[in-house]
């Protein structure tokens, strides 16, 4: 009786729960939900263009970037992909704290040895404070947006030293 009851509970509590959904990276409406003005975003064309500037303002068929100060529209239809700059500096704290762990037990041993105490806590204190650094220097770019490009045909002419023709054709699906 008491399994039977979990179970029920089980199964209500799971035709309740809102399916949760990944964000599509292929929807450039969702954009205006996502980017913020004045964000660094890198917008690569079609044509493999790379464009980097703050965002001015997005539209479901547009997006304006400020480069050099002077804006710049780019169509949604000439967009292969757009990229916001992060700098995450969270995992750099926990990396420098991490590795600050081991100087930070020689540091307390000598200073308790010495009759003080603290060295541990200013190893660590300045292993995160160096992890934030180099997290913050190198940043990343998170994708937004891209184009959803599975499907592709590609026809290329062939021509051979002895002055044949042909063409090739690859389909990527």
């Amino acid at each position: 009786m008491k399994n039977s009851a979990a179970a029920l509970a089980l199964v209500i509590a799971i035709g309740y729960a809102a399916p949760a959904w990944a964000q599509d990276k292929a929807d450039f409406a969702a954009l205006q939900t996502t980017l913020k003005q004045e964000d660094n975003v890198t917008v690569t064309t079609l044509a493999g263009d790379k464009i980097k500037g703050r965002m001015v303002g997005v539209s479901g068929d547009a997006i304006v970037l400020r480069t050099n100060g002077v804006p710049r529209t780019v169509d949604a239809v000439q967009i292969q992909k757009v990229q916001k700059r992060k700098n995450g500096v969270l995992l750099g704290a926990v990396i420098g704290a991490g590795a600050a762990i081991p100087f930070a037990v020689g540091f307390e041993s000598y200073s308790y040895n010495e009759g003080g105490g603290g060295g541990g806590i200013a190893a660590i204190a300045l292993g995160v404070g160096i992890g934030i650094g180099i997290d913050a220097a190198i940043g990343s770019n998170k994708t937004l947006y891209e184009r959803n490009s599975g499907k592709t045909v590609t026809v290329a002419p062939l021509i051979d030293k002895k002055g044949g023709v042909g063409g090739r054709v690859a389909i990527k699906f």
